[in-house]
């Protein structure tokens, strides 16, 4: 899975209006930001950790991780 698909899938599954007003922008902005065939709108870093964050689905960091031959492992909870 690359990171656009990555990115599209958490932000439908979660849904896109409610996902857009937690981040506080338009829906249809996300959508496009989201949509692997759309190169007008670019979706950030910032909102994309933010998507993963409230989304509680790190699908676009595994992406990445996987396009740079790298895996990711959770930190264990010391609390």
């Amino acid at each position: 899975m690359n990171v656009l698909d990555a990115a599209h899938g958490i932000a439908h599954d979660y849904g896109v209006e409610v996902m857009a007003g937690r981040l506080g922008i338009r829906p249809k902005v996300l959508n496009s930001q989201v949509n692997p065939y759309d190169p007008t709108h670019v979706l950030g870093l910032v909102t994309a950790v933010r998507m993963q964050q409230l989304a509680e689905r790190y699908d676009i960091l595994y992406a990445m991780a996987d396009a740079l031959d790298h895996v990711c492992i959770r930190k264990p909870n010391v609390a």
